[in-house]
């Protein structure tokens, strides 16, 4: 009879064991799914951001081709903008796109606004970091 017993319990404990490793494989599963779907939206935003940075690109391109008082009132709200003393993300990624773009650093400084100094210091920061 105990021994009846003693290994009842120990095929319930077995089970026990067997039932807690798979529920942990059907964690990690979804884990791993959660995963997925995190890196997915990750990047559906860099590609958002960089459609944003093109649409950037073209309006400063119409920028240039429109009237110097049209220029000038944009300039002057993007001077508003960019007042900040660090330099965002955003602007990073804008002129990465535009140097890679074939844009000269003075055609980026025009663009965003930038001193031409800056955008050469972003730029060899970025060559610095990939090595």
């Amino acid at each position: 009879m105990i021994l009846s017993l003693l290994i009842l319990g120990i095929l319930l404990i077995i089970i026990s064991i067997l039932l807690l490793i798979k529920f942990k494989n059907e964690e990690d599963i979804k884990y791993n799914r959660i995963n997925k779907i995190y890196n997915e939206i990750n990047e559906y935003n860099d590609t958002l951001d960089d459609i944003i940075l093109s649409l950037d690109f073209l309006i400063n391109n119409n920028d240039i081709k429109s009237t110097s008082k049209e220029k000038e009132s944009k300039q002057a709200v993007n001077l508003d903008n960019h007042k900040s003393s660090k330099v965002s993300t955003d602007t990073k990624r804008k002129i990465y796109s535009l140097y890679d773009k074939g844009n000269t650093i003075d055609e980026i400084a025009k663009l965003l606004n930038k001193g031409k100094r800056e955008v050469e210091i972003i730029l060899k920061l970025n060559n610095l970091n990939k090595f």
